[in-house]
């Protein structure tokens, strides 16, 4: 079987999606390496690699471009990757965008298979095309570690009567996501019946923060002593990547006040529940 035969029997177990049948096709101890990848893998790890793109993209497929013999057992093939994100990937929510990704091949054969495969593809085409959001910060900065937030409403803040904050620490950036990945599924969960009312997270390093409201104390009991967030607790209580954590309850000690700029006069109000009324006549709403 000559480099160019190697290649298309390659991209064929990709699109077969038969991850046995593309590590058939490398040498002993052959890499793959991509943008997405940051560094050679190899066996089981681009086995899970090529698995977790699959699930990603339910109906992913190469559509081969243009194939070119460069020198002696090495091809560049172009293509082109389709496929709609339906599945979570790199441990992110699904957005149902369709993707068209070009990319380039550089294949290193040999007589007893493929020695390396290394992909070129622009990955700020594909954050785009899945529309996700790219923050640009050192992970650290002196004594402040930077990182990222999430924030869901769903209710006026007034309503709320309790609230919790928690604090899960992780022993390395895998395992962040881990929690990352756990955390997503169990809000939405929550977010889904009508005790939890607002929510926050924020990931900086390897601790996630959380801050919820709740629309009472025993609301806010049951949530979290059953259903997904106690199946949640005990994943994290039996993952050893997971260092330790924090959880602490707070209830109102007396009725709370909002404050709300009146777009008629501009002057900021004082609300003592969701709704008050402007000097200037004005009703005003809190936010939620």
């Amino acid at each position: 079987m000559d480099s160019e035969e190697l290649a298309q029997r390659y991209f064929s177990a990709w699109n077969l999606r038969d991850a046995g049948a593309v590590l058939e096709t490398f040498a002993p101890g052959g890499t793959y390496c991509d943008p997405i990848t940051a560094g050679p893998i190899a066996g089981e790890a681009f086995r899970s690699y090529m698995e977790q793109l699959w699930s990603a993209f339910p109906d992913f497929s190469f559509e081969p471009g243009r194939m070119d013999s460069a020198s002696d057992g090495v091809v560049c093939a172009a293509w082109t990757m389709l496929g709609t994100n339906t599945g979570s990937l790199l441990g992110l929510p699904p957005t149902g965008r369709p993707a068209f990704l070009p990319g380039l091949d550089v294949i290193h054969t040999s007589p007893d298979g493929i020695r390396s495969v290394v992909g070129y593809f622009d990955s700020a085409t594909l954050q785009r095309q899945m529309e996700w959001q790219i923050i640009v910060q050192p992970k650290e900065w002196g004594p402040i570690t930077l990182g990222k937030g999430a924030t869901v409403r769903r209710r006026l803040l007034a309503d709320a009567q309790t609230l919790t904050v928690t604090e899960i620490v992780a022993r390395d950036d895998e395992n962040t996501v881990f929690v990352n990945e756990l955390s997503r599924q169990v809000l939405a969960e929550l977010i889904a019946g009508d005790a939890m009312q607002t929510f926050t997270s924020v990931v900086g390093g390897n601790r996630l923060t959380t801050v919820a409201t709740w629309a009472s104390p025993e609301e806010m009991k049951s949530a979290m002593h059953s259903g997904p967030h106690a199946q949640a607790m005990s994943k994290f209580f039996a993952t050893p990547g997971i260092e330790g954590a924090a959880i602490g309850v707070f209830t109102r000690l007396q009725e709370g006040k909002q404050y709300r700029r009146c777009h008629a006069c501009q002057k900021m109000v004082a609300l003592a529940g969701s709704t008050g009324r402007c000097g200037c006549g004005e009703v005003v709403q809190a936010i939620a």
